[in-house]
């Protein structure tokens, strides 16, 4: 649920501003051909807010709707971790605005340890305030000129940060939720939503949400609730949650999950869920993957069914 406005303290609202570029081509090894990178950077009234970081889509994306710290801000290779950023940007949302507060410095990589000392202890933050149809017209303007470059004449193109590749970029879409904020009650906009094979991560119009985070009633969120489940002896140790409880189990609550998210999608679409590969008697490898379509919001979803294929 959005927070009441405090406008008054702004006086203007910050301009947001997120651009992309297509550049190389790169090396990566001298025996490997070149390629072209999709690069992103994120400017606030015309500063470029993180000048020696990739920017994560996929953060920024899920921003656009709900609040919490993200780490829009991240090395190349994905963890913001390895750039030395330990604090993420915090994300507010208001009635009537979106406000950022920006660590600074955003990375402790390059200070030296006394320094990273006294910053952690007293951290000071940089705030911004955007109007929200603003920022997410700015996100989509930004996305959709990223979608155009795999289709570049220059071949072939990669994107960043690692782990991001073209066939997520093309899937990604920062309107998830009816109502900024994702209140209860509210319905799901898009067409695909996957579960993941332990219930950790429902994926989204490319984006990944925590159970926890979904507008969902009380008892389906404790479908994510694994403490009735005792850890569970493994040849390298002790597997946890959903690792832990039996497959059935899993199943059980994966289909109870998707029937609901069935059925609050917008439009018609389709909640796909896969489970762990297992073998039959023969030794053949075998995966269930769960299939619910949705026809609208607040209608009953089509029945579910397993279907079974080899792995």
């Amino acid at each position: 649920m959005n927070q009441k406005d405090n406008r008054s303290a702004f006086t203007r609202f910050d301009d947001f501003d997120l651009r992309v570029e297509l550049r190389g081509p790169f090396k990566k090894f001298a025996d490997e051909p070149a390629s072209f990178l999709i690069t992103q950077a994120v400017y606030v009234n015309g500063e470029n807010l993180a000048l020696n970081n990739a920017i994560d889509l996929v953060q920024l994306s899920k921003s656009c709707q709900l609040g919490g710290e993200f780490f829009i801000a991240t090395c190349e290779c994905g963890d913001a971790g390895c750039a030395g950023i330990d604090d993420g940007i915090r994300v507010t949302h208001f009635d009537d605005s979106i406000v950022w507060e920006v660590p600074t410095p955003l990375s402790y990589r390059d200070m030296r340890k006394e320094e990273k000392g006294a910053a952690m202890a007293k951290p000071e933050y940089r705030k911004f305030s955007f109007q929200p149809d603003a920022y997410l017209a700015a996100v989509q303007r930004g996305l959709r000129a990223a979608k155009a470059m795999p289709f570049d004449s220059r071949q072939p193109v990669e994107c960043s940060p690692e782990g991001m590749t073209p066939e997520k970029l093309l899937a990604l879409n920062p309107l998830v939720f009816s109502k900024r904020g994702a209140p209860l009650g509210c319905s799901l906009i898009g067409k695909a939503v996957s579960i993941d094979r332990f219930l950790n991560w429902v994926t989204i119009n490319g984006i990944s949400y925590r159970i926890r985070e979904l507008p969902l009633p009380a008892d389906i969120k404790t479908l994510e609730d694994w403490s009735g489940w005792e850890p569970k002896a493994v040849s390298k140790g002790f597997v946890f949650g959903s690792l832990a409880a039996p497959e059935w189990e899993v199943r059980r609550r994966a289909r109870r999950l998707g029937k609901y998210l069935a059925s609050i999608l917008a439009v018609g679409g389709t909640v796909e869920f896969t489970s762990p590969e297992f073998k039959d008697a023969e030794g053949t490898r075998w995966k269930r993957t769960l299939m619910l379509s949705g026809q609208a919001a607040k209608s009953p979803p089509s029945p579910a069914g397993d279907v079974i294929s080899r792995a």
